[in-house]
């Protein structure tokens, strides 16, 4: 009886790993063939989304979409406050950056070249393949990620991020896709056949880009619109923000 067992055991196990590999080969998403074949883009996104992950675990937001001086001016990238996020050796480098100093200064020029940065455009070697959308009105400006339900945005969906081929920007460059200008883009229009980065049921995901075959719908997708709580929702919400078990809750 006991050797039965062990073999409807191992029959159930072998059958799993056969039924797992059928779905990964048959079932996943139709990405483009010379995505499937590099693996590149999609390991890229999922590299940038964790280290977008931990940093609104830190700080309850994604990161700035650059920083700016006393007099305004533009100095770092979010991709550079990123990099301490993707482990070594991009730490090491991270901390050699004066962040108080422009990123194409003398002294950090020569540490954005020598960075072989997640995110780098296959199109060109120091270019930023992928680009966040920002703007007063996005949702890159404007989500805050917190413990408890905040207004009903868990249920939104929000594009943060999408890919540009021959985007002309540096990675280490201050300069994303502006979303009041997106549809007047004409020389960094998305690339279609793309996948981007979404705020989507609370927690970010990589999605196909596939319908943006417009770009209103783009801005669309990426402007932050708050949902509008009916009285007694508000009331209901309220009064979850002091139930400690919602404390663990990864939602907006």
């Amino acid at each position: 009886m006991k050797i039965y067992s062990k073999g409807i055991a191992v029959f159930l196990i072998l059958l799993l790993i056969v039924l797992g590999a059928y779905y990964q080969f048959t079932k996943r998403p139709d990405y483009p063939t010379k995505w499937r074949s590099e693996g590149t883009q999609l390991g890229k996104l999922s590299q940038i989304s964790m280290a977008l992950d931990l940093y609104s675990q830190k700080y309850g937001t994604l990161p700035p979409a650059y920083t700016v001086d006393k007099e305004g001016n533009r100095l770092h990238s979010w991709r550079t406050l990123l990099l301490p996020y993707y482990g070594e050796p991009y730490k090491s480098l991270y901390e050699k950056i004066d962040l108080s100093k422009p990123w194409n200064s003398p002294e950090n020029s020569k540490i954005s070249t020598d960075i072989y940065y997640v995110g780098k455009d296959r199109w060109n070697p120091k270019g930023a393949s992928h680009l966040a959308i920002v703007g007063p009105e996005s949702a890159w400006n404007n989500l805050k990620f917190k413990n408890t339900e905040n207004g009903g945005e868990k249920n939104n969906s929000f594009l943060l991020i999408v890919e540009i081929e021959n985007s002309e920007i540096h990675w280490s460059e201050p300069q994303d896709l502006e979303l009041d200008q997106i549809e007047e883009s004409k020389t960094r229009k998305p690339l279609i056949k793309g996948v981007g980065i979404k705020f989507k049921n609370g927690r970010l995901i990589i999605e196909e880009t596939y319908h943006f075959l417009d770009l209103k719908e783009l801005k669309k997708q990426a402007t932050f619109k708050k949902t509008i709580l009916k009285p007694s929702q508000k009331n209901r919400l309220d009064r979850e923000k002091n139930v400690p078990e919602q404390q663990n809750i990864e939602v907006l």
